[in-house]
């Protein structure tokens, strides 16, 4: 067993500092933890979820993460491996640069560290492809990456959205059209959770709106103190960068490729937003 295994084993336990549920966070018993990190491998049970929210998680759910091998290791959890890793694609491209990275890679570091409020922020767990149950329907948010990460001022929940030249799916006004009950109860959901006056112009991208939210949602579920959500682009013109820029907007702050905007979400949580420019040869790995 290794030493970082070993001290999982002797640490992880039913956290009942969170009221209403038992549900044995790690990253709330690791905060000492300040060695490389990319992946590594542990058993998570707990009882029921209660008090968490409208998102709905399987009572009896196991979550078993194990070590990376490497990118190769991403690719198993996207949601067609087949057709969403290509060379020169967001998917892989992104894998490699975090893989060789081993933590942050230097230009989302550097990003990170302008603002005082996450001085000293390390990256303690990094969960390629990870989903975030949302109300209103089945469909979950499915990050590029998910990492909890530490600064002075407690736990930061960051959500990754890599990008080469793809686009942010498509706009609040095409998605809702001929909405159901389920989509306008997820739209406000998403909306109130980010803190954001209804209704949300048409013009906004669904897809920024979402993955925003679920950085929130992770934070308030896991106790974090801020919540992130980063734009790692490939992208050798920064495309859609000016839809980004229109979402930042709604907060009523102006982003600027490679500077960080924090705003305030739901509760006057910290939110942190960014349009990192990543090392564009990773789209040849």
């Amino acid at each position: 067993m290794s030493l970082l295994a070993w001290a999982l084993a002797g640490i992880v336990k039913p956290n009942k500092s969170v009221k209403g549920t038992r549900r044995p966070l790690a990253v709330l018993e690791l905060g000492f933890f300040q060695g490389s990190v990319a992946s590594f491998g542990f058993r998570w049970r707990h009882a029921p979820y209660r008090n968490v929210g409208p998102q709905k998680r399987d009572k009896d759910m196991t979550k078993i993460f194990i070590p990376s091998t490497g990118p190769a290791g991403w690719q198993a959890l996207l949601a067609d491996p087949e057709k969403h890793w290509v060379t020169g694609y967001s998917a892989k491209t992104l894998a490699h640069s975090w893989e060789a990275a081993d933590g942050f890679p230097p230009e989302v570091a550097s990003v990170l560290s302008q603002s005082p409020l996450l001085k000293g922020i390390v990256p303690l767990f990094i969960f390629p492809e990870w989903k975030v149950p949302l109300p209103g329907g089945t469909t979950e948010s499915q990050n590029d990456a998910w990492v909890v990460a530490r600064c002075e001022g407690g736990l930061v929940s960051i959500a990754v959205e890599g990008k080469v030249e793809e686009p942010f799916g498509t706009p609040i006004g095409k998605w809702k059209a001929n909405a159901s009950a389920g989509k306008n109860t997820r739209l406000t959901y998403l909306t109130e959770m980010l803190g954001l006056s209804a209704p949300v112009p048409d013009t906004v991208y669904y897809q920024l709106l979402h993955r925003t939210a679920s950085a929130v949602i992770e934070a308030q579920r896991i106790g974090a103190a801020h919540a992130a959500m980063l734009v790692h682009s490939f992208s050798p013109t920064n495309q859609w960068f000016a839809e980004f820029k229109a979402f930042v907007a709604l907060f009523g702050a102006t982003a600027e490729i490679g500077k960080l905007s924090t705003v305030k979400a739901k509760n006057a949580m910290p939110l942190h937003l960014a349009w990192v420019h990543g090392d564009e040869n990773f789209r040849k790995s």
